[in-house]
């Protein structure tokens, strides 16, 4: 059995704690990098989700950006959102413990995307996560659906519409469906324009914004 040296052991421990904080900043710059308050957005002015950007951003779930932007319309991708979820949460974040190849532990993200997956909020394939992928409007509605699944009545009417209604429900991916359902039915996320999902299309920071603010609506946190 070998004895590392006191010296060395405080060594490690601090390299460990700056490690830390360094992703803490990352991550912080990742999802937008300013301390910037929601009366201080320059771009959500008119903007559909102007109140829902707002509450978020005061509740410091969501941050602007340094030069006073939002960029509302901007894409997002998986491990961004995933941290906003947690963020947004009072639980413990869990350690990082390997879960996906391709994320290491230490990465900004590492801590969210191992806290997401253990409540059973996000998946990866083939053992990967690919956290910067921008996340589809399908990957959310699915994440979203297993999160209220607990609460929800049966989906019946979210069935439908994805069934039904959506003039693109053909494009829908078939593994997102079931979970969807529950997020239609609660009405966290809605159609667009001409009655479409776009479940392929790119997810962005007021679609994340939103939905992260109707989810916690639902459960009385708002």
């Amino acid at each position: 059995m070998s004895i590392i040296p006191k010296e060395r052991s405080e060594s490690m421990r601090f390299k460990k704690l700056a490690k830390r904080l360094a992703s803490a900043v990352i991550a912080f710059s990742m999802l937008g990098g300013s301390m910037a308050s929601a009366t201080t957005l320059s771009d959500i002015s008119g903007h559909w989700a102007k109140q829902n950007i707002e509450w978020m951003v005061e509740k410091s779930f969501v941050t602007g950006y340094k030069d006073g932007t939002f960029k509302p319309n901007n894409s997002i991708t998986r491990s961004e959102f995933a941290a906003i979820l947690v963020r947004s949460g009072t639980f413990d974040r869990n350690s990082y413990r390997g879960t996906f190849s391709d994320i290491k532990d230490g990465e900004w993200h590492s801590v969210f995307i191992q806290t997401a997956y253990d409540k059973g909020w996000i998946k990866g394939s083939d053992g990967k996560f690919r956290p910067n992928d921008k996340i589809s409007r399908a990957e959310m509605a699915a994440i979203m659906g297993r999160i209220v699944k607990s609460r929800s009545q049966d989906p019946a009417n979210g069935r439908h519409m994805i069934a039904n209604v959506f003039a693109d429900r053909w494009s829908m991916p078939n593994w997102s469906k079931d979970d969807m359902a529950y997020t239609l039915e609660n009405g966290i996320m809605k159609g667009g324009t001409g009655n479409r999902f776009l479940p392929n299309d790119s997810s962005t920071r007021a679609e994340a914004a939103t939905v992260i603010y109707n989810t916690l609506k639902f459960f009385g946190s708002v």
